[in-house]
Order: C-alpha cells, then sequence, then structure tokens
C-alpha cells in the first residue's frame, strides 16, 4: 500500500544523518508514499508539567502531568475502527480531571482507580487530527531511586497494525516519551539496524553483507551524566569494519584502529539535554543455522550524587524497552515480505 524511503548522508568524519519527512513532528522519519486507497496513521504522545506542586519548575512527585496525544492520518483513504489505548506507568496515578478528546467516546480512564485510557476514536479522516488529553500525578510516595517516567501510547485500527506513539520533542521516531524526575540524569539509548552494503544483491542479510547501525544517545534529564562510556562487545557472527565507528561527541578509544573487535567511547560529560550520534559498520559472518543476529550496546555514567548507572540500548522498532535490535536473516526464500532500508550512497558503497 504505500512506497516507504529513507536517504542516508555520510561522510567520513561525521555519524551518518537520515533524511527526514517534513510533514511528522519527528526530525529522522521516513518519507511515505501511499500508492493505493490506504490509511497510514501517525500518533504522537506529548508531556507538559501542568501543575508545578512545589514550584521547582521541575517534574517531581507529587506534581501533575498532562499528556497529549495526537492521531493523525497521512494516507488517501479515511481510517475505520481507530482505537486509542495507554497503560499508565506505574510511577502515575489518574487525577479527578476526565479524559478530553476531540472524537469519539471515553471507554475507560474516568475513574481515578483505572490504570489504561482508552478511547474508541472511531472513524480518522485523512488531515483531521484527532486530540486526547488526560492528566496523571508523580506518586508521590515513588521511591528515591525512581528517575524517569517512560510512556507510550498505542493506536489500533481494523485495517492495519498497531501504531506506537512517538516523542515529537526528539528526532528519533517512534520512540517513548520519558518524563525526568527530581531533576536528575536519564540517558537513553537507541539502536537502529540498516543494509548498508548488499554482497551479493539477493535485498536480505546474508554473509558478506554489511550492516550499518546507528546509535542515537539523549540525556533527557535536567543534570549531566559524568564520565560516560559507550560500549559494545566482540560479536561472534559480525566483524567490525575497521575505521568506520564515528561519534558527534566523545573520544573513540576502541574500535577504529585495524584488529579492533569491539567499541568503547568515552565521554567527560554528557550535558542535560544532549544528543549524541554514534554509526558503525558490521560484517556478516558465519549465520549458518540461525534466524537473526542480535545488537546491544551498554552504556555507563555517573550521576551527580557518585551512584554508577548502566543503561542497554533499545530497539525502537519494538514496544519493549531495553530489548537488543534484532536483525532478521533469510538464507533461502522468505516466508513472508520483510523491509530492511538498503541504502545506497554516491560512491556506490
Amino acid at each position: 500500500n504505500n512506497v516507504v524511503r529513507q536517504g542516508i548522508v555520510g561522510s567520513d568524519q561525521l555519524p551518518n544523518v537520515l533524511s527526514d519527512d517534513p510533514a511528522l513532528p519527528g526530525a529522522e522519519d521516513a518519507t511515505v508514499t501511499p500508492i493505493s486507497a490506504a490509511a497510514l496513521i501517525v500518533a504522537e504522545l506529548r508531556d507538559v508539567l501542568a501543575d508545578d506542586a512545589d514550584g521547582n519548575d521541575e517534574a517531581t512527585p507529587g506534581d501533575t502531568l498532562e499528556y497529549v496525544a495526537v492521531i493523525r492520518n497521512r494516507g488517501n483513504k479515511g481510517a475505520q475502527g481507530v482505537i486509542y489505548r495507554n497503560a499508565l506507568p506505574a510511577e502515575v496515578l489518574r487525577t479527578g480531571t476526565p479524559v478530553a478528546t476531540t472524537q469519539g467516546t471515553v471507554t475507560s480512564g474516568n475513574d481515578t482507580a483505572d490504570r489504561t485510557v482508552v478511547v474508541d476514536v472511531g472513524a480518522v479522516a485523512v488531515d483531521e487530527p484527532v486530540e486526547i488529553r488526560y492528566r496523571v500525578t508523580i506518586d508521590p510516595a515513588l521511591p528515591p531511586t525512581a528517575r524517569s517516567i517512560t510512556n507510550q501510547g498505542v493506536v489500533a485500527t481494523t485495517s492495519s497494525d498497531d501504531v506506537s506513539t512517538d516523542d515529537p520533542d526528539t528526532p528519533a521516531a517512534a520512540d517513548p516519551t520519558i518524563t525526568p524526575i527530581r531533576a536528575d540524569v536519564v540517558i537513553y539509548t537507541t539502536l537502529r539496524d540498516y543494509l548498508w552494503s548488499d554482497a551479493d544483491n539477493n535485498r536480505r542479510i546474508s554473509p558478506g553483507d554489511i550492516l550499518l547501525y546507528r546509535l542515537d544517545l539523549y540525556n533527557f534529564g535536567l543534570r549531566t551524566a559524568d564520565e560516560a562510556r559507550i560500549n559494545m562487545s566482540e560479536s561472534q557472527r559480525l566483524a567490525l569494519v575497521s575505521g568506520t565507528v564515528q561519534s558527534s561527541g566523545g573520544t573513540v578509544t576502541v574500535g577504529n584502529a585495524a584488529g579492533d573487535n569491539h567499541i568503547t567511547i568515552e565521554f567527560d560529560a554528557i550535558a542535560a539535554g544532549a544528543h549524541v550520534v554514534v554509526t558503525f559498520r558490521m560484517e556478516v559472518g558465519d549465520v549458518t543455522g540461525l534466524q537473526s543476529i542480535a545488537m546491544q550496546t551498554w552504556t555507563r555514567y555517573l550521576a551527580p550524587d557518585a551512584s554508577v548507572f548502566t543503561v542497554f540500548s533499545d530497539d525502537p522498532d519494538t514496544a519493549l524497552i531495553g530489548d537488543p535490535t534484532v536483525s532478521a536473516l533469510f538464507t533461502t526464500q522468505p516466508p513472508v515480505v520483510s523491509y530492511l532500508p538498503l541504502l545506497w550512497t554516491e560512491r556506490g558503497d
């Protein structure tokens, strides 16, 4: 029903940059063009500090957040049977303020005991957005170890796959909405995979192909992460392509020398609000007997109170948080149609 395209710009000095669909709120969305009569649902979820109970201009326990979900149909046909659902994070409580929607019926969420907000939106016409608003209170009894609230809604229709909401305040697509609390450090990383070089031109991942990985690291918090380090261990099935590790910040201490098989990038500090981009390439080795290969990085840092934290990268293409990035392998004809972007450059590599 759709043609999905995304370009990439690379250099020998900087990490690769993805093209963006300017019609969407994020900064790195693929451009989707409908080629037949079909709906195309996109959704975003924004967090707003609605009531700052202690007046410190920061989200802290006891404050009230307002979530604003916007559902759009960017296809060329109306979407039917649209339902918005948001399972509320454990760190928040529903307030007595009713759920407000510009269209449809609220079927769950108006009782303070409700843990899920559900709105039966109905039909969504092309280019006629639906806005849903609801408020929550950050649990006053949160333990001191609670540092952020992660929330993501889901939009279901009768004619297409479920769509996860996107945080419009970040460049990444379909990422959860993260609210820092207690003015702390909140590190979140995503790891995406791309088929960079298809050695045998079979349009699937197989031995000899080159995968491009892109890591996006965000500090959503209001404090600096000190002595941070991004790590990637050696892989038994993937070989690091020498000289391809590029980072928009920090220093690549391991990964670009001949014979390096793992990656280490060190930072003196990662400031509040910072966004770091890292790209690297891996050559596919022997994958006999495997149906997929997984890759995951981890970031270790010091919080302001000298506590040490470790954060694992997240595959943004799944609903899970903190899961490895999995690439499907097909050594024979695939049983279903699968999409993984194939990227070309001016140099032809």
